[in-house]
C-alpha cells in the first residue's frame, strides 16, 4: 500500500465532523456565540412594512397631487440622483453605527469591502 491519498480507503480517513466549529478567537476577543436571523419573522415583518409603506405613500401622493394620475419618467438625471442618494444613505448608516459603537466605548474603524460590495463600521475594544 502506498502513502498517496488516493490509495487510502475511506475507513483510514479520520471521521468528518457534521459541521466545522469556529476557529480560535484572536487575542482580545471573547468566545463566539451562535447567531441566526429569525427568517420567518423578518420576512413577515418586511411584507407588512412594505404594504404599509405602499399604502401610506400612495395616500400621501394622492392627497398631494389632488387625485391626478402619477407618471414616472426615468432619465440619466434621475438615475444619477438615485445612485447618489443610495451612496449617501449607506455612508450615513455606517456613520450612525460608528457613532453608537463610539458611545459604547469601542474604537471604530470604517472601510469598504469591495469584494462583497459593502461598507462597514467595525468596533474593537
Amino acid at each position: 500500500m502506498t502513502n498517496r491519498p488516493s490509495a487510502r480507503s475511506a475507513a483510514d480517513a479520520p471521521p468528518a465532523s457534521p459541521t466545522p466549529g469556529p476557529p480560535e478567537s484572536p487575542d482580545g476577543y471573547g468566545d463566539p456565540t451562535e447567531f441566526s436571523y429569525p427568517g420567518l419573522w423578518l420576512s413577515l415583518g418586511s411584507l407588512v412594512l412594505f404594504v404599509l409603506a405602499v399604502t401610506g405613500f400612495g395616500r400621501l401622493m394622492h392627497a398631494l397631487r389632488g387625485g391626478t394620475p402619477v407618471e414616472f419618467t426615468v432619465g440619466p438625471v434621475g438615475i444619477g440622483v438615485v445612485a447618489a442618494l443610495s451612496v449617501a444613505t449607506i455612508v450615513v448608516h455606517e456613520l450612525v453605527r460608528g457613532a453608537v459603537y463610539h458611545l459604547l466605548g469601542y474604537r471604530v474603524k470604517y472601510g469598504l469591502a469591495l469584494n462583497v460590495g459593502a461598507a462597514y463600521a467595525a468596533a474593537s475594544s
